[in-house]
């Protein structure tokens, strides 16, 4: 059995195995130092050469990737990868954290294409002496090169600087990065809070624009068509008593849960609060017109008052606590329609390009 090798934390400056992160601080430049630095050398100036320390330099945009992953592990609980390409997109650098998954960093090779192929061979065959320190598995036709990071991230930030600058004399500026989770089977995207917001607020405003041309077709087009036929005729012809026969209709639809809407028949569960709001509060306004124009008796008046101020309560009681925009996707030629503009549509933010209707998440 190989023999444990033993190294002074750089971090901590306690005595640990050098072949895993410190079992104290859980720094991961035990590791790195037991690979890169020689025995006689400074630890810490010659891992401050290397690029690691407390004053070395650390990437605003990787460090970002880093700490929305980190972020989005914990907020959703699930695995969260960032994911950029390199190169011919042939190799790909992976950034992951979970529940399960401690901070880690792998690079993915297509071992179909040559020059991911010979990327791989410099790690594996020793051209770098970092490669020692990565768990090394085939997927498929990939070879995954994987490595636990540190708890500290700019620790974490400044390793995959070195790595991309040493393995494929890349630099931070030259990476894109794209954070995924995977939550009840859909990918997301997740986004900064900032960007999430912007796009929020775009998707809402294309909302409210289509939601409004439908409230306004509503207004003309949305009537119980018997209910339209008596009110008209008792207009029309002056019948004595047509709010009070109105107010029992009304209240009929609410006692039997149904209302026509054109030609078709619709349970009040299948249409949305605004639509109750314009039905009730139209044939309210027609009642009050009626009322007006008509010869009642003052008592007459008061009582079809009060009676049609509670059938609006009821209305009200029951369906305004309903989210309208929620129903709003049960009418899905609607909302077909709202769905093919915003997905046809992308907003800018912080110069990057969002298309709304691709799935967001905040990160």
């Amino acid at each position: 059995m190989e023999q444990v090798q033993t190294i002074v934390c750089p971090n901590c400056g306690a005595v640990t195995a050098s072949n895993q992160n410190c079992e104290y601080c859980g720094s991961m430049l035990t590791k790195v130092a037991s690979v890169l630095c020689k025995e006689a050398d400074d630890i810490k100036a010659s891992l401050k050469d290397l690029g690691f320390g407390k004053s070395a330099y650390v990437s605003n945009k990787l460090l970002e990737v880093v700490e929305r992953t980190i972020k989005g592990g914990e907020r959703y609980n699930e695995p969260v990868s960032s994911y950029s390409k390199i190169g011919n997109h042939a190799i790909k650098i992976c950034i992951e954290h979970g529940p399960e998954h401690p901070l880690n960093v792998s690079f993915i090779y297509d071992m179909t294409d040559s020059t991911a192929n010979r990327y791989y061979s410099y790690l594996e065959d020793g051209d770098y002496k970092i490669g020692k320190l990565f768990h090394k598995e085939q997927i498929g036709n990939e070879m995954y090169c994987s490595i636990e990071l540190d708890k500290d991230v700019k620790t974490s930030v400044q390793f995959i600087q070195y790595l991309l600058k040493e393995l494929f004399s890349k630099s931070d500026a030259e990476t894109e990065f794209i954070t995924l989770v995977v939550i009840d089977n859909h990918v997301h995207h997740i986004i900064s809070s900032g960007a999430m917001k912007a796009i929020e607020d775009e998707r809402n405003r294309y909302l409210d624009i289509k939601y409004g041309d439908y409230i306004k077709a509503l207004d003309y087009k949305v009537a119980d068509k018997r209910l339209e036929f008596k009110i008209n005729l008792a207009a029309k012809y002056g019948t004595t008593y047509p709010p009070r026969d109105t107010y029992i209709y009304l209240r009929d639809v609410l006692d039997n849960n149904v209302v026509y809407v054109g030609d078709k028949k619709f349970t009040l569960e299948q249409i949305d609060s605004k639509l109750y709001d314009i039905l009730a509060r139209r044939m309210i306004v027609k009642i009050e017109l009626l009322i007006e124009e008509s010869k009642f008796i003052s008592f007459t008046r008061k009582r079809l008052r009060t009676e049609l101020a509670s059938l609006q309560e009821q209305f009200n009681q029951r369906y305004t606590e309903i989210s309208t925009k929620e129903y709003f996707r049960d009418h899905s030629i609607v909302w077909q329609e709202y769905k093919k503009t915003i997905d046809s549509k992308t907003i800018k933010y912080e110069g990057e390009l969002y298309r709304l209707g691709s799935n967001w998440l905040a990160e």
